[in-house]
């Protein structure tokens, strides 16, 4: 299939740990769902469920992108350990080839090495000291630009968190 049109679903949901009737999570209630249905009518919403702690940074999901973050239209970062659901996450598996996958562990999740920015199919913004991501997105012949943003990484956010695009597609 193309991922494109999971990637465009996907990256705007946020964790799904349902506390309540209107609210999934602090960030996420039923209207933004419902919102997101609205905008793309022809496509199917998928509801993903991440862990959450309160006490523990490197269990902590903030956002859908600390554990899945799609690249170019074939592959994809993946922290396994941030989904609840194993079907959902085997689904994404499946979906985009287990051999298009890049598992990063819950140290590199904190670190938020998902959090990179794609440019274009082939291009992304990654921090320099994302190595042996950084290299595994060569190999399959992304290009990345390296860049230090190690500070931002203290405040749980990165690269997509400082872009302010006006649409994203």
């Amino acid at each position: 299939g193309d991922h494109r049109d999971l990637h465009l679903s996907l990256r705007r949901q946020r964790q799904m740990c349902i506390r309540d009737r209107d609210y999934i999570t602090a960030r996420t209630n039923l209207k933004g769902i419902e919102t997101l249905q609205k905008c793309f009518p022809d496509r199917e919403v998928v509801l993903l469920e991440l862990n959450k702690s309160n006490s523990d940074p490197q269990k902590n999901i903030l956002h859908l992108d600390c554990s899945f973050q799609p690249v170019g239209s074939k592959y994809t970062i993946i922290h396994s350990e941030g989904f609840s659901n194993k079907t959902q996450l085997n689904n994404l598996i499946n979906d985009f080839g287990i051999e298009n996958c890049f598992f990063i562990n819950s140290k590199e999740m904190s670190d938020m090495m998902c959090n990179i920015l794609s440019i274009n199919q082939n291009t992304v913004i990654s921090d320099y000291r994302f190595k042996r991501l950084n290299n595994w997105l060569i190999s399959k012949g992304i290009k990345v630009e390296p860049i230090s943003f190690s500070e931002i990484s203290k405040q749980e956010g990165l690269l997509r968190c400082s872009t302010l695009p006006l649409k994203r597609s």
